[in-house]
């Protein structure tokens, strides 16, 4: 009986091991070419490393799913902006002093990119509403007519 409980033990401790790993990335990328497959994820653990003249090849864990946020470099903007309160709990309030250009648009998006509201500032104060938002971080881009990048905020509904 004991070493039915053994052999049991050893068997789930093996079971267990077999549970896939994952890993939290800030990039990655998966690419099929003609006879060979590369798939990869920046910041895992290397678990070994094989060499030949050629190939240098590092293994490790790997998750599958990957989110990627496009950068954009701004142009610097010739005006003063204030937004407040951040945090906020439900109405975010633009404030623009010395403002030259016309026409200027506020996009604000969720973390992963995606596009959630649009507002155009056309005067000193403009109010964006957030009270239908979920609690978490967004992404307040501020451009000008020409759908220039003039700053980028990160904004925390509470």
């Amino acid at each position: 009986m004991k070493k039915k409980g053994i052999v049991l033990l050893l068997f789930s401790i093996f079971l267990y091991q077999l549970k896939g790993q994952e890993i939290i990335s800030t990039a990655g990328n998966f690419d099929t070419g003609a006879t060979k497959n590369v798939s990869w994820t920046m910041g895992e653990i290397a678990v070994e490393t094989l060499q030949s003249d050629q190939v240098v090849l590092t293994q490790g864990f790997q998750q599958s799913k990957i989110i990627i946020t496009k950068v954009e470099k701004s142009k610097k903007p010739d005006f003063k902006l204030n937004l407040y309160p951040n945090p906020t709990e439900n109405d975010l309030i633009i404030e623009i002093f010395d403002k030259p250009e016309a026409n200027l648009k506020g996009y604000l998006y969720t973390t992963e990119g995606e596009l959630i509201k649009y507002v155009k500032i056309e005067s000193k104060i403009t109010t964006l509403n957030l009270e239908n938002l979920v609690n978490g971080m967004y992404i307040l881009k501020i451009c000008n007519a020409k759908n220039q990048t003039l700053v980028i905020y990160n904004i925390v509904k509470q």
